[in-house]
């Protein structure tokens, strides 16, 4: 009943969104889901809001946005259902107006239901993302209906088409006129268009009109310049709305042999995986929060970041714009076959819902130039199925109905069943999930993408050894069923080799690694009472680990020299065993001091290996690596 305007919630608990609910509750190694959804429950929640809408906007058209509800969620205003939505990782919209009391008090309610076993992640709960209200004249840009592309660009001349869809809810016909211009980064006016239409009572016309702009300054990730539109719609003697898209004026295209070519150029996409949850702050979107994640990856010569398993707040892609990203916009992480036993995620959804949701991500995200391809599922087990390529060919057309400006991609972790029952022809571009084989099998055939590989497994900061009978001491590659050594020597699928693949390979576009940052829930490879996975290049909270400086190493011109173990503290070994020393670097060659006492200068061969090594017989004091460039320390 917590829907009924009537119910006393004076003593509910105040609050602000984002709100995640879930990171508030205790750790239990029992709960339902455990390691898969970090040992925290979901369960039903309800939002309450009282509000006065001014008498003032009466005759205005009022709509409540939100970004993000985990998930499930019902919405009423005074009573009245508005509607539900299923997919907790989408954003939406409900017309508030013929329910409103204007002049008076209002209550929305908002019903959350996180089912048990509705995740393979972490994946929160509640109001995470930010809502807004939209108050508008009847005469209005529809929602999502301002789309900006660039037919053709080059450096000396770019061209700009901008479909707008203008909605006319008011009782009777209006001569509408849609002024637009587009201003250059700085502000300045470079192109301008106006157009008029009549637009009958209830009706919706796209206008489409088309600017050329000289001499444009491009966007890329090392110079990520953003122009503007700016759109008005104008009856006599009256501007009833403007609105304002950010787009960013670059092309691309990705090859089956010479990988992406970007702006005319060749470019490595340097690119990881990353989940939504932001460590102990939980899922509740906090902007600083990701733009210092961003900030991290991008020091370590990061580009690029796919939205691994569900699309994200409308502010990360536009911080992505801002700081020079390109994205993997991925949409789902199961179709009809689930991936859980529970079968409570996205399957018993996808019939009904698919095209709505994937339709509004699409429509979302469209004008984002970070946005460099659609990703429309991954590791989905339809990849084998005799229907798989059937429906990987509706979703592609649902895509390209709304955008036809970029790629279309799948992380595909079966790529024989996708080629078998033609899933991969669905596909722009071939997202390989781990399968290196398929490069050279593939080479000159399909132009692809490692959608996913693999990064160490290790904990920040764990070094341990173990002395065999004779000889210098070994690195320890686990302990205390807690840790993983942070030498990265677990597994044999290691960041090293995937970077060596990549590096052999300039036909494949470049990588997405699993993963940036370490991320709540999908504990592995140990269990209870870790609460996340130790897939990172980054820790839950931000601090790198030593792999980070291996993929610095590969992925970054900056001259850099970093030191493994980072700890030199080994007195209980004595001076009789070595204890393995590494340094990753990009430079020519590094030399090693103790105690300013030279160890030797290493060089190494980059298609064989990519770390240098010592092995240094322990003395008390201070452990310095300097690099080499061109003779030069």
């Amino acid at each position: 009943g917590a829907e009924q305007p009537a119910l006393d919630d004076s003593v509910w608990r105040t609050l602000d969104v984002p709100h995640d609910w879930s990171i508030e509750q205790t750790l239990d190694p029992k709960t339902y889901g455990g390691m898969s959804v970090g040992y925290l429950p979901g369960g039903i929640g309800w939002y309450r809001k009282t509000f006065t809408m001014p008498k003032e906007a009466e005759g205005k058209h009022v709509f409540i946005d939100f970004d993000g509800v985990y998930m499930n969620s019902k919405v009423w205003v005074n009573g009245q259902l508005l509607g539900f939505r299923p997919f907790g990782y989408i954003s939406f919209r409900y017309d508030l107006t013929p329910h409103l009391k204007f002049g008076g008090e209002n209550v929305i309610a908002v019903q959350v239901n996180v089912k048990r076993g509705c995740s393979r992640w972490y994946p929160g709960a509640g109001i995470y993302r930010r809502v807004w209200l939209s108050i508008v004249d009847p005469l209005h840009v529809a929602h999502w209906g301002h789309f900006v592309t660039t037919p053709v660009v080059s450096r000396e001349k770019a061209s700009v088409r901008v479909r707008t869809e203008v909605e006319n809810r008011s009782g009777k016909a209006a001569s509408v006129t849609l002024n637009s211009e587009v201003l250059d980064p700085q502000g300045r006016q470079v192109a301008s268009a106006s157009a008029s239409h009549q637009i009958a009572a209830g009706a919706m016309h796209q206008f489409d009109q088309n600017f050329t702009v000289t001499n444009p300054l491009l966007w890329s990730p090392d110079t990520p310049d953003l122009s503007k539109v700016v759109s008005t719609v104008e009856t006599p003697g009256k501007v009833t709305d403007e609105i304002t898209t950010p787009f960013g004026l670059r092309w691309l295209e990705f090859t089956k042999d010479r990988g992406l070519i970007f702006n005319g150029e060749e470019m490595d996409v340097k690119g990881v995986c990353l989940h939504q949850d932001f460590g102990p702050l939980g899922v509740a979107f906090n902007p600083r929060a990701m733009e210092r994640r961003l900030e991290i990856l991008r020091e370590m010569g990061c580009n690029a970041i796919r939205t691994s398993h569900n699309p994200r707040d409308p502010e990360f892609y536009a911080l992505c714009d801002r700081m020079g990203f390109l994205v993997m916009d991925e949409v789902f992480d199961e179709w009809k076959i689930p991936k859980l036993s529970s079968n409570q995620a996205y399957a018993l959804y996808f019939d009904e819902w698919s095209e709505r949701d994937l339709t509004s991500v699409i429509r979302r995200d469209r004008n984002h130039p970070s946005v460099v391809m659609w990703s429309i599922g991954n590791e989905i087990n339809e990849q084998h199925t005799p229907n798989g390529g059937v429906m990987a060919a509706r979703l592609s057309a649902i895509v390209k109905k709304h955008d036809t400006t970029r790629p279309i991609t799948a992380g595909c972790n079966n790529p024989a069943g996708a080629q078998h029952n033609n899933f991969n022809k669905a596909l722009d571009l071939f997202g390989i999930n781990y399968s290196y084989e398929v490069y050279d099998q593939l080479k000159g055939k399909l132009a692809m993408i490692g959608s996913e590989n693999s990064t160490h497994w290790s904990t920040r900061g764990s070094y341990s050894y173990f002395r065999p009978l004779r000889g210098d001491l070994q690195i320890q590659p686990a302990k205390n069923n807690i840790e993983l050594s942070a030498y990265g020597i677990y597994r044999e699928r290691d960041a090293d080799l995937t970077l060596r693949k990549l590096r052999a390979s300039p036909w494949i576009a470049g990588q997405f690694t699993w993963t940036g940052f370490d991320y709540r829930g999908e504990v592995h490879p140990y269990k209870w009472p870790l609460i996340a996975g130790l897939w990172g290049i980054v820790d839950m909270v931000g601090f790198p680990k030593d792999q980070y400086y291996l993929y610095q190493s590969d992925w970054s011109d900056k001259p850099m020299v970093h030191i493994v173990p980072q700890h030199w503290n080994w007195s209980q070994f004595g001076a009789s065993g070595g204890i393995p020393v590494w340094a990753y670097s990009n430079c020519d060659e590094v030399e090693l001091f103790l105690n300013n006492k030279s160890l030797g200068i290493r060089t190494i061969n980059r298609e064989e290996v990519l770390r240098f090594e010592w092995s240094v017989k322990y003395r008390p004091g201070v452990l310095k690596a300097v690099g080499y460039k061109n003779g030069q320390a």
